[in-house]
């Protein structure tokens, strides 16, 4: 741990807090997780990302740099993004009264797509899919790469077995997490219609003041349309994303 320099706090992740760090001339983020004596579910969650992530090669997933024990810390080495998560970009462009470009949609949602299916092809399902999940970081060339991180409750799956264990952020569970029915890798396209909905119209497709109330609109797939200020080609996959019938929804 010697080696690193604590710049400042990030935030707090699934499963431990996280800091901007810096070695030598490099950036990176450190997330730190105290662990316990018995087999905790915070233990087992920062070892499944530890597993996640130290196979997984896609330049859309966050990568592990090092790991290392501290003391009674566990600590992942990951890159630094420098443009902070989608969440945080979405909730800027909302206060300042703007909006993203069309192309800039698009990119961000084929990455995306991208590391889910690199995800989905190695029988990983993510199971917390959301904006402040998304890491953004514009490199040499000025381009924004969108890396997919926290995978503290993601599930490595066989032969398609479904699970039904209730997971995730309530703002983008599908109705069939809620319904504690099986489930399958169909929830991150669920997940990916929400943030999709979260691009173009700067907020949520499902909100509600109680839990109960949220959940019903869900299970109904009540949202709002989105306006006419984007294609149709664009606005048109969301129906296919947010389909509560997952055999029709999109895979």
């Amino acid at each position: 741990m010697n080696k690193y320099i604590i710049n400042h706090f990030i935030g707090k992740g699934s499963c431990g807090n996280v800091y901007k760090v810096r070695h030598e001339s490099e950036g990176y983020a450190l997330k730190k997780v105290k662990l316990l004596r018995n087999l905790t579910q915070t233990n087992r969650s920062i070892f499944n990302e530890l597993m996640i992530l130290k196979h997984c090669h896609c330049p859309y997933i966050l990568k592990l740099h090092e790991a290392f024990l501290d003391r009674s810390y566990l600590c992942l080495i990951t890159p630094y993004a420098n443009q902070g998560n989608l969440y945080q970009r979405i909730r800027k462009y909302k206060s300042e009264g703007n909006r993203f470009d069309e192309e800039v949609i698009w990119s961000y949602f084929i990455q995306i797509a991208l590391g889910v299916k690199y995800l989905h092809d190695n029988n990983i399902i993510h199971r917390d899919l959301k904006s402040s999940n998304l890491f953004i970081h514009r490199n040499t060339e000025k381009k924004e790469i969108i890396k997919i991180g926290d995978f503290g409750i993601s599930k490595i799956i066989y032969d398609n077995i479904k699970s039904c264990t209730v997971i995730g952020t309530p703002l983008y569970m599908s109705p069939e997490v809620l319904n504690q029915r099986n489930y399958d890798k169909k929830i991150d396209l669920w997940a990916m219609g929400c943030i999709l909905f979260e691009m173009i119209e700067l907020r949520p497709p499902f909100t509600a003041s109680t839990f109960y109330h949220l959940s019903k609109k869900i299970r109904l797939g009540r949202y709002r349309t989105c306006g006419k200020r984007y294609s149709n080609n664009l606005t048109s996959l969301i129906p296919h994303l947010l389909e509560t019938n997952t055999s029709a929804r999109y895979t």
